[in-house]
């Protein structure tokens, strides 16, 4: 068999058998050209594949065996003329034989059951697997392994002279298909492999054939011999045995080099495993070192912003302590009006260098919070760094509007004394809850950008502001140019929101990063949700007044849904019940709004008649304030208890001796 597999690659007189094997067995690794070898076809003068040529040889093989058992049925001996074979066989009627033909070698055979016992259980338990690889064998009329093996069991239960012969022949060959099935399992595909079980097939059928001589008679023999032409067929039964032995000695060489490639296979890849597997442990370490600098560096950070924290609380200490020593001295002070005015230019200066020194701090925590990505928090000097709103600047509108009031003559006073005689203001004035004013003083004129109203509006909030109430305040008619940071509603909504977080202490989280882009984006609704977020967060105990003056001069198209979300969002507060402190909203205007009025409930909304009455006999000063005041809390005083007045104005703003007693006389 090896000459038959090696003739096609090597001339027959090299002598040098081992390296026909070698070049066998590793061609198909030397180089790809060399897995498939062709022969020259004489008669077709062409190169034929050596697979095409395997083939080929199987099937004349089987063709010559489906002959051998055409005349078999036609010539056989007396005693096998009822044994069809020409039927549809299956292996159940092959093992049926095989039985038969054991039973009767029992019987005869002295001292062989074991034997055959040994045969039949090779036989029996390997069908499951001979049956599907029959299967595989090229099959004319009948299957012609089936009918061969058929015949020769047949003839082993009814010839007497050739049983025992028979059965020792056959006893290895159950097992070597059996073999040769599992072989074909291993690897399928492989070329090599398959070769190896054609040639063992061959075998197996040449080896029947040589059985058949005995089965037929001399005419049918004749016709046999004549088909077992060739050097695999001129040999003794014993020889053809041996190729079956020797070809399956072949194929199980072949499956032991198949599994040790698989093994070296295998191998690389474990091998490639344990260092994808060492990289990744070192890269897990990595990850590790960078977790845990990550984490130092976190606490590095938290330790800084608690220091900066305590550095706010004792700046903001600080910041209180001089408002009451200055109040104290103020309050010493009173009558002396040249020193007032210079009190307000110190407390100017002073508050610029605060804001200054905030606004330092502010920039420290902004770096910290950088660097730390863990979450986006706000304390109050954030934010008022963040809405770009100066408090210097909003306490110099107070200080304007209070000398530009003095300085007016008493036409100016008319509508501002109108005002605080109405019954509607003094409710808002004394009120316990949260309520809302809007003030139309239906006089003036569009091109004016302050009036009476203006003045009354700045006499309240600092009248409010220095008797201890808390108070933020916004004047619309001095910030209405285009190059003013302040400018419109939304400049309004930033200087309330920079005037209240410096009243107290504030802490913001945000749950994304959309929303503080938009805070820092200015857009007006995440401002207005700001503004609402701080009034919540206020304590039961906290009086809260918020000052808006001329605001028909924001009723413009460009600044109508700006304006419109702003007082909504004001009025909703004075009427939503998680709001816990006392919020106070007055907003103004010198001529009749027109806007304004639409976003607002009737109730909220006081129009103030064209005339003025008698008007004002002398300018309008904190102590008219202060007497009108008095007599609004009297008149409250008959149906509300005094605790609950306590909540609107502090001790001691009744007192004749009271800070706000000839403040802003001439």
């Amino acid at each position: 068999m090896d000459s038959y597999r090696d003739e096609y690659f090597v001339p027959q007189d090299s002598g040098l058998p081992e390296a026909r094997g070698w070049l066998s067995e590793n061609r198909s690794q030397m180089h790809p050209a060399f897995s498939l070898v062709a022969r020259f076809d004489d008669q077709r003068a062409q190169l034929t594949p050596q697979r095409h040529q395997e083939i080929d040889v199987f099937k004349s093989h089987s063709d010559r065996f489906l002959k051998a058992l055409e005349i078999c049925q036609k010539s056989t001996k007396k005693d096998l003329k009822d044994l069809d074979i020409s039927k549809s066989l299956g292996w159940d009627d092959v093992m049926a034989e095989y039985g038969l033909a054991c039973r009767k070698y029992e019987t005869k055979a002295k001292g062989l059951k074991g034997l055959s016992r040994k045969i039949g259980r090779v036989a029996g338990d390997n069908a499951p697997s001979v049956i599907p690889l029959l299967n595989f064998i090229p099959e004319g009329q009948y299957k012609t392994l089936f009918a061969g093996l058929f015949l020769i069991f047949g003839a082993a239960g009814r010839m007497s002279n050739r049983r025992q012969l028979i059965m020792e022949t056959f006893e290895g060959i159950p097992t070597k298909i059996y073999e040769a099935e599992k072989c074909c399992e291993f690897c399928p595909a492989n070329e090599s492999l398959q070769h190896e079980v054609m040639e063992l097939y061959i075998a197996v059928l040449v080896a029947i054939m040589e059985m058949m001589e005995w089965l037929v008679e001399t005419g049918g023999w004749k016709q046999i011999k004549a088909l077992g032409q060739g050097p695999r067929y001129g040999r003794s039964l014993d020889e053809k045995i041996s190729d079956v032995e020797h070809q399956s000695a072949s194929l199980q060489r072949c499956i032991e080099r198949l599994q040790r490639e698989a093994i070296a296979r295998t191998e690389s890849n474990t091998e490639q495993a344990v260092h994808l597997a060492s990289d990744i442990k070192a890269g897990t370490s990595e990850l590790q070192a960078d977790a845990r600098k990550i984490k130092e560096d976190s606490a590095v950070s938290r330790t800084g912003i608690a220091r900066m924290e305590a550095n706010q609380a004792s700046i903001t200490a600080m910041i209180q302590k001089m408002h009451e020593d200055m109040e104290k001295l103020l309050q010493d002070n009173v009558r002396n009006k040249e020193w007032l005015e210079k009190r307000e230019l110190h407390r100017e200066l002073e508050l610029a260098r605060l804001e200054d020194q905030l606004q330092s701090l502010t920039v420290d925590l902004e770096e910290t919070q950088d660097r730390n990505k863990s979450g986006m928090i706000l304390d109050s000097h954030q934010l008022h760094a963040m809405l770009a709103a100066s408090g210097a600047e909003i306490a110099k509108d107070l200080t304007n509007m209070l000398r530009l009031g003095r300085a007016a003559d008493l036409s100016y006073h008319n509508r501002g004394s109108l005002l605080m005689r109405s019954p509607q203001f003094q409710e808002w004035l004394t009120s316990t809850s949260p309520i809302f004013l809007l003030v139309d003083g239906n006089g003036g004129s569009a091109a004016e950008r302050t009036s009476g109203m203006t003045f009354v509006s700045a006499l309240l909030a600092q009248s409010l502001s220095d008797e201890g109430a808390f108070c933020i305040h916004h004047f619309c008619g001095l910030h209405t140019t285009s190059s003013d940071d302040l400018t419109g509603p939304n400049g309004l909504l930033r200087a309330l929101l920079a005037q209240l977080v410096s009243l107290h202490a504030f802490s913001v989280g945000f749950t994304n990063s959309e929303e503080y882009h938009e805070l820092q984006r200015f857009d007006t609704l995440r401002l207005c949700a700001l503004f609402s977020e701080l009034v919540k967060d206020l304590p039961r105990s906290f009086v809260l007044v918020c000052v808006i003056d001329g605001v028909s001069l924001y009723e413009t198209a460009g600044w109508a849904e700006d304006l419109r979300w702003i007082l909504e969002t004001l009025n909703n507060l004075t009427r939503d019940p998680d709001v816990d402190a006392n919020f106070k909203v007055l907003v103004t205007s010198a001529l009749a709004s027109r806007q304004a009025i639409r976003y607002i409930p009737p109730e909220d909304h006081l129009m103030l008649p064209l005339e003025a009455g008698d008007g004002a006999d002398s300018p309008l000063t904190a102590k008219h304030f202060k007497v009108q005041t008095r007599r609004s809390r009297e008149s409250r005083a008959r149906s509300q208890s005094p605790e609950s007045l306590q909540s609107i104005f502090p001790e001691g703003m009744d007192d004749d001796e009271g800070f706000v007693d000839g403040i802003f006389d001439d």
